[in-house]
């Protein structure tokens, strides 16, 4: 009996223990799953602003692929250069995003992809205005390279923000509106070029 008394008396003080603190704390792990709740939430309900602003920049950087094409014999006459160099209009600015693609990754992680992104969306806008003024070929050719480098690095800071930010249920819908910018743009390029060309000024196509 007296080896029984001992062999219970530890599971008697365990459970005088559980009796003294009570049922456990659900409470934090309630609060948790709330905040948990509350932020997905919050990240589904809040995602279509910020991708439209990301389909506007990925629309200027694929647009100004295209637009530029048709309006090279017009610049081959306004610089008097031969159709070979006027070529290097559009392959000094194919040659600088293959580049400058690749390291898009790198300065995100070093940088932050949103801070990322308007840098080099505000500097697509001043290189394409610097564009339109170009004079000669050679100035044409080095604003075309300043251009290419934020060009290369907006679509792939936007297909990575656009994971980041759309609810894994929501990628396939966010991707639909995504690339409405990657297919429209291509198409409406030659277009909007060829009237500016035609009919305004070759300059403003960029």
């Amino acid at each position: 009996m007296a080896r029984s008394d001992v062999e219970t008396s530890p599971r008697r003080n365990l459970a005088d223990e559980r009796v003294r603190r009570g049922p456990p704390d659900r409470s934090q792990g309630a609060t948790t799953d709330r905040e948990r709740l509350a932020a997905s939430s919050e990240q589904t309900t809040k995602w279509g602003l910020p991708l439209v602003v990301l389909v506007v920049g990925m629309f200027m950087s694929v647009l100004d692929t295209s637009i530029v094409n048709v309006a090279i014999p017009t610049m081959q006459k306004q610089f008097n250069v031969t159709a070979d160099d006027i070529e290097w209009v559009s392959t000094a600015y194919t040659l600088c995003l293959g580049v400058i693609v690749p390291t898009s990754a790198w300065l995100g992680d070093r940088i932050g992809l949103r801070k990322l992104y308007l840098i080099t969306l505000i500097g697509f806008s001043v290189f394409s205005a610097l564009c339109g003024t170009a004079t000669d070929l050679p100035t044409m050719v080095v604003y075309r390279i300043l251009q290419a480098v934020p060009g290369g690095v907006i679509p792939v800071t936007c297909l990575t923000i656009l994971y980041r930010m759309v609810p894994p249920e929501k990628v396939g819908a966010a991707m639909g509106l995504y690339g409405l910018g990657i297919v429209v743009a291509p198409g409406v390029g030659p277009a909007l070029g060829g009237y500016r060309v035609e009919y305004i000024d070759w300059q403003l196509i960029f």
